[in-house]
């Protein structure tokens, strides 16, 4: 689904627990759906941190520690 105007925006997250390491994120899009632009929007917490190839950044946890802000838009 294209974004347009008009659009409703809806949040789904997802947690793990992980090991301490280094982790990205990677998404296929549905069928009929498209990636957003990705860190567009100027909030860290809000805007895509996927690629158009559907691949986020590296980002390095601790033990123990949680990062909410890598997510992906579609």
């Amino acid at each position: 689904m294209a974004p347009d105007r008009h659009h409703r925006r809806q949040r789904q997250l997802a947690s793990f627990t992980v090991n301490a390491g280094t982790y990205s994120v990677a998404v296929v899009a549905p069928a009929g759906y498209v990636v957003t632009g990705q860190d567009l929007g100027g909030d860290e917490a809000l805007d895509s941190d996927i690629n158009a190839a559907g691949q986020s950044a590296q980002v390095t946890l601790s033990s123990g520690q949680n990062n909410p802000n890598v997510d992906a838009g579609l």
